[in-house]
Protein backbone atom coordinates (compact mmCIF):
# COMPACT_ATOMS: atom_id res chain seq x y z
CA UNK A 1 0.00 0.00 0.00
CA UNK A 2 2.82 2.41 0.92
CA UNK A 3 4.56 1.67 -2.38
CA UNK A 4 1.43 2.41 -4.43
CA UNK A 5 0.68 5.60 -2.49
CA UNK A 6 4.19 6.98 -2.86
CA UNK A 7 4.35 6.16 -6.58
CA UNK A 8 0.93 7.82 -7.11
CA UNK A 9 2.01 11.15 -5.62
CA UNK A 10 1.88 13.97 -8.18
CA UNK A 11 5.57 14.86 -7.76
CA UNK A 12 8.33 14.27 -10.28
CA UNK A 13 11.09 13.64 -7.75
CA UNK A 14 11.18 13.45 -3.98
CA UNK A 15 9.42 10.15 -3.33
CA UNK A 16 12.69 8.63 -2.11
CA UNK A 17 13.11 11.39 0.48
CA UNK A 18 9.56 10.75 1.70
CA UNK A 19 10.20 7.01 1.97
CA UNK A 20 13.31 7.74 4.05
CA UNK A 21 11.16 9.81 6.44
CA UNK A 22 8.16 7.45 6.59
CA UNK A 23 9.86 4.05 6.57
CA UNK A 24 13.65 4.19 6.18
CA UNK A 25 14.18 0.43 6.64
CA UNK A 26 12.51 -2.68 5.30
CA UNK A 27 9.90 -4.48 7.35
CA UNK A 28 11.54 -7.18 9.48
CA UNK A 29 9.41 -9.97 8.00
CA UNK A 30 10.47 -9.06 4.45
CA UNK A 31 12.58 -11.89 3.10
CA UNK A 32 16.01 -10.98 1.87
CA UNK A 33 15.23 -11.59 -1.82
CA UNK A 34 11.79 -10.65 -3.09
CA UNK A 35 10.10 -10.58 -6.49
CA UNK A 36 9.19 -7.15 -7.77
CA UNK A 37 7.44 -6.14 -11.00
CA UNK A 38 9.41 -3.73 -13.17
CA UNK A 39 8.28 -2.48 -16.59
CA UNK A 40 6.61 -5.72 -17.61
CA UNK A 41 9.25 -7.99 -16.09
CA UNK A 42 9.59 -9.70 -12.74
CA UNK A 43 12.92 -8.94 -11.09
CA UNK A 44 14.51 -10.29 -7.95
CA UNK A 45 15.63 -7.69 -5.44
CA UNK A 46 17.61 -8.00 -2.22
CA UNK A 47 15.55 -5.64 -0.08
CA UNK A 48 17.50 -5.71 3.17
CA UNK A 49 19.48 -2.52 2.59
CA UNK A 50 18.77 1.03 1.44
CA UNK A 51 19.05 0.68 -2.35
CA UNK A 52 17.15 -2.61 -2.55
CA UNK A 53 14.42 -1.36 -0.20
CA UNK A 54 13.95 1.80 -2.26
CA UNK A 55 13.87 -0.16 -5.51
CA UNK A 56 11.32 -2.59 -4.10
CA UNK A 57 9.08 0.23 -2.90
CA UNK A 58 9.52 2.80 -5.69
CA UNK A 59 10.84 0.77 -8.65
CA UNK A 60 13.86 3.05 -8.92
CA UNK A 61 16.82 4.52 -7.12
CA UNK A 62 18.39 7.86 -8.06
CA UNK A 63 15.66 8.41 -10.69
CA UNK A 64 17.15 11.79 -11.57
CA UNK A 65 20.36 10.10 -12.75
CA UNK A 66 18.53 7.43 -14.75
CA UNK A 67 16.30 10.06 -16.32
CA UNK A 68 19.28 12.10 -17.55
CA UNK A 69 21.07 9.00 -18.89
CA UNK A 70 17.99 7.91 -20.82
CA UNK A 71 17.31 11.40 -22.20
CA UNK A 72 20.89 11.80 -23.40
CA UNK A 73 20.88 8.24 -24.72
CA UNK A 74 18.03 8.96 -27.12
CA UNK A 75 20.57 10.73 -29.38
CA UNK A 76 21.72 7.35 -30.70
CA UNK A 77 20.04 3.96 -30.80
CA UNK A 78 23.24 2.02 -30.12
CA UNK A 79 24.50 3.45 -26.85
CA UNK A 80 27.04 1.60 -24.70
CA UNK A 81 26.41 2.49 -21.07
CA UNK A 82 29.00 1.72 -18.40
CA UNK A 83 27.43 1.53 -14.95
CA UNK A 84 30.49 1.83 -12.71
CA UNK A 85 29.41 0.91 -9.21
CA UNK A 86 26.26 -0.80 -10.49
CA UNK A 87 25.19 -2.00 -7.02
CA UNK A 88 21.62 -3.32 -7.36
CA UNK A 89 21.45 -2.20 -11.02
CA UNK A 90 18.76 0.51 -10.85
CA UNK A 91 20.40 2.80 -13.46
CA UNK A 92 21.31 -0.13 -15.70
CA UNK A 93 17.73 -1.43 -15.54
CA UNK A 94 16.32 1.96 -16.56
CA UNK A 95 18.72 2.34 -19.49
CA UNK A 96 18.18 -1.27 -20.64
CA UNK A 97 14.40 -0.81 -20.76
CA UNK A 98 14.19 2.80 -21.98
CA UNK A 99 16.85 2.35 -24.67
CA UNK A 100 16.07 -1.13 -26.05
CA UNK A 101 18.99 -1.16 -28.52
CA UNK A 102 21.54 -0.07 -25.94
CA UNK A 103 24.22 -2.32 -24.53
CA UNK A 104 25.02 -2.16 -20.83
CA UNK A 105 28.29 -2.91 -19.06
CA UNK A 106 27.78 -3.36 -15.31
CA UNK A 107 30.95 -2.89 -13.27
CA UNK A 108 30.47 -3.89 -9.64
CA UNK A 109 33.23 -5.13 -7.32
CA UNK A 110 30.86 -6.66 -4.73
CA UNK A 111 30.76 -10.30 -5.81
CA UNK A 112 27.70 -10.88 -3.58
CA UNK A 113 25.62 -8.66 -5.89
CA UNK A 114 26.57 -10.43 -9.13
CA UNK A 115 23.93 -13.19 -9.05
CA UNK A 116 20.92 -10.90 -8.88
CA UNK A 117 22.40 -8.43 -11.37
CA UNK A 118 22.98 -11.28 -13.84
CA UNK A 119 19.47 -12.70 -13.29
CA UNK A 120 17.71 -9.36 -13.69
CA UNK A 121 19.69 -8.22 -16.72
CA UNK A 122 19.01 -11.59 -18.37
CA UNK A 123 15.30 -10.73 -18.05
CA UNK A 124 15.63 -7.10 -19.20
CA UNK A 125 18.39 -7.19 -21.81
CA UNK A 126 19.37 -10.70 -22.87
CA UNK A 127 22.48 -10.56 -25.06
CA UNK A 128 22.87 -6.81 -24.46
CA UNK A 129 24.82 -6.73 -21.22
CA UNK A 130 28.08 -7.72 -19.56
CA UNK A 131 28.97 -7.93 -15.91
CA UNK A 132 32.50 -7.24 -14.69
CA UNK A 133 32.95 -8.11 -11.00
CA UNK A 134 35.79 -5.63 -10.49
CA UNK A 135 36.45 -2.07 -9.41
CA UNK A 136 37.95 0.54 -11.73
CA UNK A 137 41.33 1.94 -10.77
CA UNK A 138 44.62 3.25 -12.06
CA UNK A 139 46.26 -0.19 -12.08
CA UNK A 140 45.52 -3.87 -11.69
CA UNK A 141 45.66 -4.76 -8.00
CA UNK A 142 43.62 -6.02 -5.04
CA UNK A 143 42.15 -3.41 -2.66
CA UNK A 144 40.06 -3.54 0.49
CA UNK A 145 36.42 -2.57 0.03
CA UNK A 146 34.48 -1.47 3.13
CA UNK A 147 30.78 -2.42 2.90
CA UNK A 148 28.31 -0.94 5.42
CA UNK A 149 25.75 -3.56 6.49
CA UNK A 150 22.73 -1.26 6.08
CA UNK A 151 23.68 0.31 2.73
CA UNK A 152 25.85 -1.70 0.35
CA UNK A 153 25.46 1.17 -2.12
CA UNK A 154 27.78 3.18 0.11
CA UNK A 155 30.59 0.64 -0.14
CA UNK A 156 33.89 2.42 -0.52
CA UNK A 157 37.58 1.90 -1.06
CA UNK A 158 38.27 5.00 1.05
CA UNK A 159 35.47 4.96 3.65
CA UNK A 160 36.41 5.99 7.18
CA UNK A 161 34.82 3.13 9.06
CA UNK A 162 34.35 4.78 12.46
CA UNK A 163 31.81 2.87 14.55
CA UNK A 164 29.64 1.66 11.67
CA UNK A 165 28.68 -1.97 11.29
CA UNK A 166 30.49 -3.08 8.18
CA UNK A 167 32.53 -5.82 6.64
CA UNK A 168 35.67 -5.69 4.54
CA UNK A 169 36.47 -7.71 1.45
CA UNK A 170 39.36 -7.72 -0.96
CA UNK A 171 38.29 -6.85 -4.51
CA UNK A 172 40.13 -6.94 -7.83
CA UNK A 173 40.78 -3.64 -9.55
CA UNK A 174 41.22 -3.20 -13.30
CA UNK A 175 41.92 -0.15 -15.42
CA UNK A 176 39.25 1.25 -17.74
CA UNK A 177 41.51 0.30 -20.66
CA UNK A 178 41.59 -3.32 -19.47
CA UNK A 179 37.80 -3.44 -19.06
CA UNK A 180 37.24 -1.90 -22.50
CA UNK A 181 39.66 -4.46 -23.97
CA UNK A 182 37.80 -7.33 -22.29
CA UNK A 183 34.38 -5.98 -23.31
CA UNK A 184 32.58 -7.10 -26.46
CA UNK A 185 30.98 -3.63 -26.47
CA UNK A 186 34.12 -1.48 -26.07
CA UNK A 187 34.25 2.05 -24.73
CA UNK A 188 31.12 3.73 -23.33
CA UNK A 189 29.06 6.44 -24.95
CA UNK A 190 27.11 6.91 -21.69
CA UNK A 191 28.38 6.46 -18.17
CA UNK A 192 27.41 6.50 -14.52
CA UNK A 193 30.07 6.42 -11.86
CA UNK A 194 29.33 5.89 -8.15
Amino acid sequence: VLSALLRALPVKHGRHRLLDKIKPEHWPHTSRVVKTPYKGHELLMDADDLVGWHFLMLKSFDPEVSEVLCAVGLASERQVMWDIGANKGACAYAVATELPRSRVVLIEPQAALAGLLEHNMQKLAPGRFELHAVGVGTREEMLELVIPDDNRGRASLVLDVGTEDCRKVMVPMRTAQQIAGDSAFGWPTLGKID
